[in-house]
């Protein structure tokens, strides 16, 4: 698989479950139609905010906040997929902060090391 694909989408996150699942699925659609997929499994990051079930993929946001609140309760892990192309996908997720904690570690080391 070739590094350094980007895609972006812009969405609000008060837009229902539908939109944002479809623009999630098109970033991710776009990025791997770059990759030569076959007979590889797909490996999908998602850096979220809290509260999610991270281990399950279940959003937990609550439905009073205006934090993505379409997706109270959605099981993204189980979703995702039918907007996504044809392929064998892994999801994990982590919390946002600490997934950029983790990346300014790792550039830390980078630069430590180069």
């Amino acid at each position: 698989m070739e590094l350094g694909s980007i895609s972006r989408v812009k969405l609000d996150s008060k837009m229902g479950k539908t939109k944002i699942l479809t623009l999630w699925a098109d970033a991710i659609n776009e990025v791997v139609a770059q990759q030569d997929t076959r007979g590889v499994e797909i490996n999908i990051g998602f850096a979220i905010p809290g509260p999610f079930d991270y281990k399950n993929g279940i959003a937990l946001f609550d439905k009073d906040l205006d934090k993505y609140p379409h997706l109270y309760s959605v099981n993204v892990s189980d979703e995702l997929p039918e907007y996504l192309n044809k392929g064998n996908y892994a999801f994990r997720f982590i919390n946002d902060a600490v997934a950029f904690a983790l990346g300014s570690v790792i550039c830390n080391l980078v630069d430590l090391v180069v």
